[in-house]
């Protein structure tokens, strides 16, 4: 599929993708979220991406991660999230009948 026919849907705080770390997630040098979006449109098997980014001089080294595994059932970690400030967002790409 294009990807051009793909978008990001923010999940919203404290959502994440099931079974978030290793081995399902990717670093990226990415510089910026728009870059590391355009990474994740890069690879089939990349569903959504997580923004350390937005973070700026916070913590730097966190940058932009890419996930690879399934984000079908995202869930709601206030304590998670509270902790971790990634900034998640889904792949969705329209199917031909939706065209």
């Amino acid at each position: 599929m294009p990807p051009g026919d793909c978008r990001f849907g923010y999940l919203g705080e404290y959502v994440y993708c099931e079974n978030p770390g290793w081995p399902n997630t990717v670093e990226t040098d990415a510089p910026d979220l728009l870059t590391c979006m355009q990474q994740c449109l890069e690879r089939e098997d990349c569903t959504a991406v997580t923004d350390y980014l937005w973070l700026g001089q916070q913590d730097p080294h966190l940058g932009c991660w890419l996930f690879v595994s399934t984000c079908d059932a995202p869930a709601f970690d206030e304590i998670l999230g509270e902790e971790d400030l990634g900034r998640t967002y889904r792949r969705a790409c329209a199917t031909p009948t939706e065209r």
